[in-house]
């Protein structure tokens, strides 16, 4: 998943913890309780697909 808005991101497969790095905010954001298949589609999906998701769940609060 090679993205110009994403700088990185690391999965913790025992904590179920997603966290994510953004290039342009320099900010950090962890998603808890992230099931192993969820990440797996995060990391085959288009990098406009990601950020609109990530952005969705940064701003309803499930982040």
């Amino acid at each position: 998943m090679p993205s110009t808005s994403i700088r990185k991101f690391d999965y913790d497969r025992n904590n179920r913890v997603l966290s994510v790095w953004f290039v342009a905010s320099g900010k950090h954001y962890e998603f808890s309780d992230v099931p192993p298949e969820i990440f797996t589609a995060f990391k085959s999906a288009s990098p406009k697909a990601v950020i609109s998701t990530s952005t969705s769940a940064i701003t309803s609060g499930t982040a």
